[in-house]
């Protein structure tokens, strides 16, 4: 995990945050794609946390240098998903939290559960990019889910 902990809220609690569930910080489109929205929201002034639900971790240290913090949640390994759930959760709640965005389905579905246990009340985006040049090639699932 990150260094984020109750010890450090104070360094948080001025500016407004958003947080980030991504199913992985690997090397492809949708990735570069989060990598340019977090530093554009940096630059104005937000703190900017990312939950990597995988280890897929290739832009982790891009991350890293605009100053975003980068928190691994294993989905892989329930006991610690579990004590760090916990300790986010923890966390969260105190910060000025304006946004939770989920990126790519599993973060999406990582987001919803985590807005519907944090307490108090948070917008919640999903961000799904997906070509639809294919769009008939998809599972029937996916085209539920995007449409």
């Amino acid at each position: 995990m990150s260094c984020l902990n109750l010890k450090t809220l104070s360094n948080y609690k001025d500016k407004p945050s958003l947080l980030f569930f991504s199913s992985g910080l690997g090397a492809g489109g949708a990735e570069a794609m989060l990598f340019r929205i977090t530093k554009h929201f940096k630059k104005s002034d937000c703190n900017v946390f990312i939950i990597n639900l995988t280890n897929q971790n290739t832009l982790e240290e891009a991350f890293k240098y605009l100053e975003v913090d980068v928190i691994h949640l294993p989905i892989s390994r329930p006991i610690v998903f579990l004590t760090r759930l916990f300790l986010l959760l923890r966390f969260f709640k105190e910060i000025n939290l304006i946004a939770i965005i989920g990126w790519m389905y599993l973060g999406c579905v990582a987001s919803s559960l985590f807005t519907a246990i944090l307490p108090g009340k948070h917008k919640l985006y999903w961000s799904i990019r997906q070509s639809l040049s294919f769009w008939h090639s998809e599972k029937w699932l996916t085209r539920i889910v995007i449409h």
